[in-house]
Formats: structure tokens, C-alpha cells, sequence
């Protein structure tokens, strides 16, 4: 399954155990962003369990509740984020306080994919 939905804060790509996001220059993510990514990987995983990966292309900013609402999706194993930029990699460590899923940083996408895999097949 490949699917690539585009929103005006920037594009969900559907893979098969994973949704992963490209946010859009200076975006500002809040609950609503948190709404429509729910929303999509509930029709898209049903209940099949799935992993999360943000490919940090661009900057923006997250508001930090979003974490919580994201991470309270019961069939998300992994919370991915990719980014070729050690400052950004850098405040992931701090975004990790609040997601409740095992999260991970990485500087190539390749490399956060395996991962979501594994975990989706391990977990």
C-alpha cells in the first residue's frame, strides 16, 4: 500500500506499516494537524499496527500536546523522527518526553524505516 495524501501543512505518505510525514516550511503543528493524522492512520491501519516517522526536511515548530494526542493511538508501535540536521536531532530529545511510544532519532530515512519494521514485526 502506497498513498500520498496532501494537506495544506504538508503531505502523509500511507506505506505498508508505516505513515510518514513531510511538514511544509514554517508550519506550526497543533491539534488540528493531530486530527487529520489520526484520522488517516485510522482508515488507512484500522487495527493493524503501524509506526509513525517524520522526515524533517523542513523546520517547524510542534506544539507539545500534540505528542500526547498522536501517542495515544492504540496501534502505534514507533514514533520515528529523521532529520539530516543535528540541532533538529537534538531537540527530538526533548520532544521524547512526550511521546508514550518507543521513539527514535535518525539522520537517514532507510535507516528509521528498519526500525518501524522491526518493531511493528516484534511488538
Amino acid at each position: 500500500m502506497n498513498k500520498r495524501i496532501t494537506y495544506s501543512f504538508g503531505v502523509l505518505e500511507v506505506h505498508d506499516c508505516y505513515l510518514k510525514a513531510v511538514i511544509n516550511e514554517g508550519i506550526s503543528i497543533e491539534s488540528d494537524t493531530a486530527t487529520k493524522i489520526i484520522e488517516v492512520s485510522k482508515k488507512f491501519f484500522k487495527k493493524e499496527k503501524f509506526g509513525y516517522i517524520t522526515h524533517r526536511i523542513h523546520s517547524y515548530s510542534v506544539n507539545p500536546i500534540v505528542y500526547k494526542e498522536v501517542s495515544e493511538i492504540p496501534n502505534l508501535v514507533g514514533f520515528a523522527m529523521v532529520s539530516e540536521n543535528k540541532e533538529t536531532l537534538k531537540n527530538s530529545d526533548f520532544e521524547k518526553y512526550f511521546i508514550k511510544k518507543p521513539t527514535k532519532a535518525f539522520q537517514k530515512l532507510e535507516d528509521a524505516i528498519d526500525w518501524i519494521k522491526n518493531l511493528v514485526e516484534n511488538s
